[in-house]
């Protein structure tokens, strides 16, 4: 049987705006986690000020905050699906602490031999 098998391919990704501009990271993380485990949170570069891409590690999850998590410390969010297989993903900000370090060494560079 296949039962509870299938693959869920629905986009998990959220776009948010609204947020108030230099909203960080780590508070939306703190926001958003509460409807479940997320993968990664981006901040989305300018003209886009004041949003971001909060991807989810379960459909659940993000269709759980898409419902519930519309404002932001009393600060009203609009929240919509993104998927990045149907709309080109827009520019986002290094994450904190990034910028001006050297990049890392791609995966698999300096591992010959192991």
């Amino acid at each position: 049987g296949g039962a509870g098998g299938r693959l869920d391919l629905r986009t998990r990704v959220l776009r948010v705006d609204g947020l108030p501009v230099g909203t960080p990271p780590a508070t939306l993380r703190s926001h958003f986690i509460m409807f479940g485990l997320l993968a990664r949170v981006e901040l989305l570069a300018p003209p886009a000020d004041g949003a971001a891409l909060v991807h989810f590690q379960e459909r659940r999850a993000a269709e759980a905050a898409l419902l519930k998590g519309r404002s932001l410390g009393g600060h009203p969010l609009a929240l919509r699906w993104f998927d990045p297989r149907l709309e080109p993903a827009p520019p986002v900000l290094p994450p904190p602490g990034s910028v001006g370090k050297p990049p890392a060494a791609p995966a698999g560079e300096g591992a010959e031999g192991a």
